[in-house]
């Protein structure tokens, strides 16, 4: 699995996920698969975030787009074990 995570402020997410979708040619999906996928609300990026550290599809890329406020909210319920599995498995070394 490879990807990356992009934390905006909470009313660009739409925004910056058409520009980061064309900008690489990537389809806005609505589920886990390759391609962007926004996330608007901490329910669905918790879902979200436990299937992705569940997932061995090695193929998968995926470009998260999360606001500043869901982040923070998904940070107090994904165990910090599960975000760091998560981003060892996008192969990220550190987030801005």
């Amino acid at each position: 699995m490879r990807g990356v995570i992009f934390i905006v402020s909470d009313g660009k997410v739409k925004d910056a996920a058409l520009l980061v979708s064309e900008e690489l040619g990537l389809p806005i999906v609505t589920s886990v698969g390759n391609g962007v996928l926004p996330i608007l609300n901490p329910e669905s990026g918790k879902a979200i975030i436990e299937s992705l550290v569940r997932s061995i599809d090695e193929d998968l890329f995926i470009v998260l787009i999360i606001g500043k406020g869901t982040w923070s909210i998904i940070e107090k319920t994904v165990s910090q074990i599960d975000i760091a599995r998560l981003l060892m498995r996008l192969e990220l070394r550190s987030v801005g």
